[in-house]
Order: structure tokens, then sequence, then C-alpha cells
């Protein structure tokens, strides 16, 4: 959503691409996205689903070291690459963001450069990937979308596919945690009680 955003301050036409997953929010998710599309004017949305295996779910699998996320990212990269090769975009914006993580900011770095090195074997002209939030801390990211009036209200961060973010899971708290370092007021509201006890 920032990435949108962003990309609408330039003089340049925006796609946006939503790749599916088998995460248990995956439906709100792509309701939020759907949602955003609206909101930034981007239409079609083009909705593609991710084809990796999964045994136990996406959120899972990234507490596990990594390992298989390594091979997420450079897949949704391919796939990516492959939208934009046939609308002939000349840029990808990739919202990857590491939170100052210095390992995290060379492995996706490492992972964009092997991906182009795969897609240029079949491919002598590629657009350009771009990853304008990979330093971002948690708190500039949230500063910055709030700079450009991002509607944080459409955006899905939950582990959960329940009617409101359950704020007890991972991403809720890092979410929190960002809004309240950045000293910016979550739209989507504070935990409550009941919540917090979840």
């Amino acid at each position: 959503m920032v990435a949108t955003a962003v990309v609408l301050t330039r003089p340049t036409t925006a796609i946006a691409l939503h790749l599916m997953d088998k995460r248990a929010s995956a439906p709100k998710r792509l309701e939020a996205a759907r949602r955003q599309a609206q909101h930034f004017k981007l239409q079609p949305l083009i909705e593609s689903f991710l084809p990796i295996p999964q045994s136990t779910s996406l959120d899972r699998q990234q507490s596990v070291h990594g390992d298989l996320v390594a091979l997420y990212r450079p897949q949704l990269l391919l796939i990516a690459l492959s939208h934009a090769i046939e609308i002939q975009a000349d840029q990808i914006i990739w919202p990857v963001q590491m939170n100052g993580g210095f390992e995290d900011v060379a492995i996706a770095t490492e992972q964009v450069i092997l991906t182009e090195t795969i897609a240029r074997l079949s491919q002598d002209k590629l657009p350009q990937i771009e990853s304008p939030f990979l330093e971002l801390s948690d708190r500039q990211l949230v500063q910055l979308g709030s700079q450009l009036e991002a509607p944080w209200q459409l955006a899905w961060t939950c582990m959960f596919n329940g009617d409101e973010p359950c704020r007890a899971c991972n991403p809720c708290r890092q979410r929190q945690a960002a809004f309240d370092d950045a000293g910016i007021v979550d739209p989507t509201g504070p935990p409550t009680v009941a919540n917090q006890h979840h």
C-alpha cells in the first residue's frame, strides 16, 4: 500500500499485483488488496496464485529460520517479472522491508540478483526491480506512509481471518509497536482488553 502511494506521486501508470498464498489470512489480505486498488483507482488488480508447497502455513514457515522463505521470495519475484514482461512494464516495485536487519537486507538483495540472473536466461530486457523500503525500520515505514496519507485502515496485517485483527499475533504486535514508535495512532483502533488476552 505504501509502495502504491509512493509510485502514484510520480508521473507514471501503476498496476498492482497481488499474489495469493495459503496463509490463514489470505482471504482478508485479498479483500484488503482489492479495497486498496479501488482506493488508488488501480484497475484491474492482477490476482495470481503463488504456487509453493505448504505443509504448514507460511506464517509458521517464516518462524523456522526462514528456510522456505528463502525459496518463497525468488518465486514471488519471478511471478512478478513474468506479469511485468507480459504487460511491458518498465519497473517492478517490490515492497519488501527488513526493519533495519543488515543480514536480512543482504539476503533480499541477493535474491533480487538471483531472480534477475534466472530471468535473463530467456529475456534480454527486463523490468528494473526496485526495493525502496528495504532498509527502512517499521517506524520509518509508518511515518512515510502517513506523510503520503496512506489509508492504513485498508491494510490487513493480522495472521488470521477474523472479522477484526486479533491484535495478539506477531504481525499485529509488530504493527502496533511501529505505530507507537512513530507516535501515530493506528486508525484500526487500539487493542481491547479481551483481545490482549487472546
